[in-house]
């Protein structure tokens, strides 16, 4: 487990580019990252019969299979939200209503939490301009991102 998080702070920005190179969108890739690295994590067997640099290729590998998902015709098809089971808002009142329930949901964070989560979401600033505005490490930030990210999951659920 100790490998995977080395991994994790060393190599998160590095995948994060090649993802972002290959799909071109801030926030699918920053999931795609992590959905690799949750995958990776899930596989107890992984973690323990593989040292880190055959790790980092097996997360790597795992970012090309899901960008090559995301980039196939068949699956533009479908909103990337919509094949993950997210609902797709079409209605006004839909909107505001999620609009509101996101407000509800993003109060829950704490205020560094949500202020990464708006420069990040709303101001589509990178981690590492985050990092410079509000005095933090860049891994700090990444760090408060994903711990929201989280906790956002896990509220809406």
């Amino acid at each position: 487990m100790e490998n995977i998080l080395r991994i994790y702070l060393e190599k998160y920005d590095y995948l994060y580019m090649f993802v972002m190179e290959k799909i071109r969108s801030p926030a699918d890739s920053a999931d795609i990252v992590e959905e690799a690295f949750l995958q990776t994590i899930e596989q107890k067997k992984l973690l323990n019969s593989c040292n880190e640099e055959e790790m980092f290729g097996k997360i790597l590998t795992l970012c090309e299979k899901k960008c090559n998902e995301y980039n196939s015709a068949v699956y533009r098809k479908l909103p990337y939200d919509e094949k993950y089971g997210a609902k797709v808002i079409k209605s006004m009142a839909e909107r505001i209503e999620l609009k509101i329930d996101f407000q509800k949901w993003l109060s829950r964070l704490s205020d560094e939490e949500r202020e990464v989560i708006k420069l990040y979401y709303f101001e589509n600033m990178d981690s590492k301009s985050i990092a410079a505005l509000l005095s933090l490490s860049q891994d700090c930030v990444l760090q408060k991102m994903s711990r929201a990210r989280q906790k956002l999951r896990h509220i809406i659920k």
